[in-house]
């Protein structure tokens, strides 16, 4: 498939190495405008627009991929489901759970693939740690515990650091223990309960947040950007636990069995990881999908629902 990009900032030259990776994809035109200089002299044989505008009318583009800043992503992949594109574009797919069905109804009606690029679903390794916990290996599961915080020391006028840019830990790094813990616990917790620390421009540094459902199963989080931790999900059943690090870019899990020694499998990923997640989505798009089975519609709905909720209580909007 021929492939535009929004934007040329830090995640799109490694979603590039795995797209020239993945065969029969290719990387026709990029639009930036901070860094319109940089791509053109990287990208010889490339289109390289100033506009975005003119990248969602390059009639050679069949996809677009948005990695801007999280408070254009509603605006970008509008603009590109508007003009006939499929779209994946960067978590979180908008800033709230409004706007994130918004754009899932429009590519329904435009019968356009659209899809949220949390990649982690794709991962050879997190599909098959999901895979062992679906079959029982662990027995019922009721605790999650999972981190995803960093250390940075960036100037305040940083994306991250910018709440008109939609930064904060929640956005950038919590996304992905709320998505780990709907996919295996479901979209719809019964409570959300949240805390955080914020920053002095006014996002927040660190949030701790606890997802409980109906069955008794719990969730315990947290996400920052001024803390380096494990970075790991201990998933906990009835009859053993499972063990992902990093959960966000696994390679391999843990697999303890109650009495049993444990096992460690490592399953490598492709290129930087984003291999997979390209693969899934030119099938998906080649197969007449407009959704993937694995990141659909609804869970980034619900994801975003679930964001809301905690930003709410925290203060954030």
């Amino acid at each position: 498939m021929n492939w535009g990009f929004i934007s040329f900032g830090t995640l799109a030259p490694k979603f590039l190495e795995s797209l020239l990776a993945a065969e029969g994809e290719r990387l026709v035109a990029v639009a930036s405008q901070s860094r319109f200089e940089v791509a053109n002299k990287l990208l010889p044989g490339v289109k390289v627009y100033r506009s975005y505008e003119e990248l969602v009318s390059d009639p050679a583009v069949e996809i677009v991929y948005i990695s801007s800043t999280h408070n254009y992503h509603f605006e970008h992949a509008k603009m590109a489901l508007e003009s006939g594109k499929h779209v994946l574009c960067e978590k979180p797919m908008t800033t709230s759970m409004k706007d994130t069905a918004e754009l899932c109804q429009l590519a329904r009606k435009k019968g356009l693939f659209l899809m949220e690029a949390i990649w982690t679903r794709f991962l050879p390794a997190y599909k098959a740690m999901v895979s062992a916990i679906q079959s029982g290996e662990i027995g019922d599961v009721k605790y999650i515990k999972a981190d995803f915080s960093f250390f940075n020391d960036w100037h305040q006028d940083r994306r991250i650091m910018n709440k008109a840019l939609a930064g904060g830990s929640v956005y950038d790094v919590g996304i992905y223990n709320i998505s780990l813990v709907a996919n295996l616990f479901g979209n719809h917790p019964e409570k959300v309960q949240s805390v955080a620390h914020f920053t002095s421009t006014d996002v927040d540094e660190s949030c701790a947040f606890l997802l409980s459902y109906s069955d008794g199963q719990i969730a315990s989080c947290y996400s920052g950007i001024k803390l380096e931790t494990k970075n790991e999900a201990v998933i906990t059943g009835a009859n053993g636990s499972v063990i992902i690090h990093p959960h966000w870019k696994p390679a391999g899990y843990t697999l303890n069995i109650n009495g049993k020694q444990s096992e460690h499998l490592e399953i490598p990923f492709v290129s930087t990881g984003y291999y997979h997640e390209i693969i899934e989505v030119s099938q998906c798009i080649r197969n007449g999908l407009t959704e993937s089975p694995l990141m659909m519609h609804d869970d980034s709905i619900a994801i975003a629902g679930i964001m809301d909720t905690i930003l709410r209580n925290i203060g954030y909007k």
